[in-house]
């Protein structure tokens, strides 16, 4: 009777993440807190997760450590992030020219499974080259990500021989690069990713079609008053088929304080709302930012509540 109970209940749970989507696999507390809406975000190593051009613009050693808990009081599951970058290529002592980066993600799913990921990223601006800078370009990132993402079942063979391709999971190795440059009006910026770039088949449940790759396309605006910094963002995503729109805002006071918001939308008519908060510590030469956010899903509701808690922890030596 407990098998059949388990049984139903994760065809429902796998129902509900097919139509509604699961929290990004790769998110992060201030990204999420922003709708997801990350692509031409840069100068953050949170930015690693969305765009490998995203940290192009980190200036010294970052070290980024996440957490995620999903549906709490629903199922167990949780989203491990950790991420370091840092320069390796300074001119004049200040400009910062490529930055390398390497960043871990672990989905746990108690019971069922584990989804774990790991990519190298390295970016260069090309925008801090005289050559570029003729023309009136002050950054131009390019990245590229290599990696290696694997899934490992840890279910019983029941459930596995029906619903799953295999009893061993699966391992990729996925690409992705991206862009982000800016525009011009001062503070606005351009984003472009593409994930998976060789289209490698990454589906929980058996397919045999291939996996398309994920794009998104995105504009943020930064606009700088005395007291007030405000970030404005905004995504277009692909995803295998499915269309989403993200945005999202952050309100920055005296770069200490930090509220976001942001709304995460499909074609297929669902919604996600997004909220967070931050502060920065100034400790010593150290730089600490505690940030803390939720998801909500309204057509979850009923089940869940708030849907997702995330908390992490910034460190820039």
């Amino acid at each position: 009777m407990k098998q059949k109970i388990f049984i139903i209940f994760l065809l429902l749970f796998l129902q509900v993440i097919n139509t509604f989507g699961l929290p990004t696999y790769n998110s992060t507390t201030r990204s999420k807190s922003m709708g997801n809406a990350f692509t031409s975000v840069s100068k953050d190593i949170e930015a690693i997760y969305y765009n490998p051009a995203g940290i192009g613009n980190v200036a010294g050693l970052e070290i980024f450590g996440g957490y995620t808990s999903l549906y709490p009081g629903v199922i167990s599951s949780s989203i491990l992030n950790t991420a370091i970058s840092f320069p390796i290529w300074v001119i004049d002592d200040k400009t910062v020219i490529s930055v390398v980066g390497l960043s871990f993600t672990g989905f746990y799913l108690k019971d069922l499974g584990e989804d774990e990921e790991m990519l190298g990223t390295i970016t260069f601006n090309a925008g801090k080259l005289k050559f570029i800078r003729q023309f009136g370009f002050k950054d131009i990132l390019l990245g590229i990500q290599f990696g290696i993402r694997s899934l490992q079942y840890k279910i019983d063979d029941y459930v596995i021989n029906d619903i799953f391709e295999n009893k061993k999971g699966k391992t990729i190795y996925p690409i992705n690069a991206g862009l982000i440059s800016d525009l011009i009006i001062p503070g606005l910026k351009i984003g472009f990713v593409v994930k998976n770039i060789l289209m490698q088949d990454f589906t929980i449940i058996s397919t045999s079609d291939k996996q398309l790759p994920y794009m998104s396309l995105g504009l943020s605006y930064n606009l700088n008053l005395k007291m007030i910094n405000i970030l404005t963002s905004i995504d277009g995503v692909y995803d295998n088929n499915k269309q989403y729109i993200n945005s999202g805002i952050e309100f920055a006071f005296n770069k200490v304080i930090f509220l976001q918001s942001g709304v995460s939308f499909g074609l297929n008519k669902s919604f996600v709302y997004t909220f967070g908060t931050g502060i920065k510590l100034n400790i010593n030469d150290y730089k600490f930012i505690l940030e803390t956010g939720g998801e909500i899903v309204p057509q979850l509701l009923d089940i869940s509540g708030i849907q997702t808690y995330n908390i992490s922890i910034k460190i820039t030596l």
